[in-house]
């Protein structure tokens, strides 16, 4: 049988409200995280297309 431990309970944390600028400001630094990723993956199997990178924004 297996142990089984229990952790404590997690207390909710409520989330702070932020202005619509910073908003933006984390949004568009996070499309250039996912364009880094996507440009590394392209890089690793050899294809150095962007054609795809977001064409469901257009669907």
């Amino acid at each position: 049988m297996s142990n089984v431990v229990l952790f404590p309970a997690r207390r909710s944390v409520p989330a702070s409200a932020i202005s619509r600028h910073e908003f933006e400001k984390l949004a568009d630094l996070a499309l250039d995280i996912v364009e880094r990723v996507i440009s590394l993956l392209d890089e690793v199997e050899g294809e150095h297309s962007e054609s795809y990178c977001f064409a469901w924004a257009s669907a």
